[in-house]
């Protein structure tokens, strides 16, 4: 008899398990997205296996990248994902984003649409993810560079084209020309929502989920408050690094906030981020050394460690509460100069 109510517990909590909408939310960045395999990790290693069986994987910028590498793993493949992602961040030399146009950024700026040449990520992407096909919902953002609206590029995606939804969802705004894709040109989706949602959300009530029953893990490479910088002697990329990095930040914990407060039944679990410890910021974005990589992984790691443990004190609402007064400051002159073509 004992051993029969054991079985009909663990049938009931299997049960339980799978009446919830499971979300994971990826942030938007660059290299610092290593940060988040590493917090993954210790998601899934350190959790019970439902827990991280996630229904619903959202990701925004180079965030996106992760995202689509999870959902092309059936759900229950947790472990494998996170093998396989982690597997590529180790060997982060293999990751190729850009080569310079033929005549340097110069060229970028006056006929290209970016500052570099980013065949090399396309390629990548291609490499990594041709011919595999999402397994899990998903919500990819970009904005359409005609229209200037927000896309969920999943709604497009067929069999054979996950990839390039990737692309767009990670032309990085600037740096990268658009993404020419679906017969449209993108660019990422940072500027609108650094962190995706209220999207994931709203997928998991079209499969009919209370809200109740929809549970939201955020993975977020920006800290619940903003490094001080000395910039007076910044040139244009280090400029527009430093606005990006401000308006990542706002905008995301925005989002975030939006989302607590339009879904109040639904359970903001675990918002993993640096906290005052941030991420240290490259001159420029794309600097794949493998030690600093390797120092994002482990970081990524403990501080998930340090949000399953406390989980009173690490919470999303205590990040939305810490900035809930601060106000955005301008765009640097610097970045509004080079947007507009105004170089000199």
């Amino acid at each position: 008899m004992k051993l029969i109510g054991i079985i009909l517990s663990l049938l009931l909590i299997s049960a339980m398990a799978k009446n919830k909408c499971r979300i994971l939310s990826l942030s938007s960045g660059t290299e610092k997205v290593a940060y988040q395999v590493g917090a993954l990790k210790a998601l899934i290693e350190n959790l019970d296996a439902e827990e991280v069986q996630y229904d619903v994987i959202s990701g925004v910028s180079f965030g996106a990248f992760n995202a689509a590498m999870m959902a092309v793993h059936e759900k229950g493949d947790e472990q494998a994902a996170i093998d396989e992602l982690y597997d590529i961040w180790k060997n982060a030399k293999d990751i190729k984003t850009y080569q310079n146009w033929w005549f340097g950024p110069i060229q970028g700026i006056v006929n290209q649409g970016g500052l570099y040449d980013s065949k090399p990520w396309d390629e990548f992407l291609e490499k990594t993810i041709d011919g595999r096909e999402p397994k899990r919902m998903m919500t990819l953002g970009a904005v359409n560079v005609e229209s200037g609206k927000y896309v969920d590029l999943i709604n497009l995606v067929t069999p054979n084209n996950l990839q390039d939804a990737v692309n767009a969802a990670t032309a990085l705004n600037i740096f990268f020309p658009p993404a020419n894709e679906f017969g449209s040109d993108w660019f990422d989706g940072s500027g609108v929502w650094p962190v995706e949602v209220i999207g994931p959300i709203r997928r998991c009530e079209q499969q009919g989920f209370n809200r109740k029953d929809i549970i939201v893990d955020v993975l977020m490479t920006n800290s619940y408050d903003l490094p001080a910088r000395n910039a007076s002697n910044d040139s244009t990329i280090p400029s527009a690094l430093r606005y990006f990095e401000i308006a990542d930040f706002y905008a995301g914990v925005n989002g975030i906030a939006r989302a607590i407060s339009s879904f109040k039944d639904v359970t903001f679990r675990h918002c993993v981020n640096p906290g005052k410890n941030h991420l240290p910021t490259n001159w420029f974005p794309f600097d794949f050394n493998q030690k600093k990589i390797d120092k994002l992984l482990e970081r990524g790691y403990e501080d998930a460690l340090n949000t399953i443990n406390y989980p009173d004190i690490v919470t999303c609402q205590n990040l939305v509460k810490t900035v809930a007064d601060m106000k955005a400051p301008l765009m640097p002159k610097e970045v509004t100069d080079l947007i507009k073509g105004d170089i000199n």
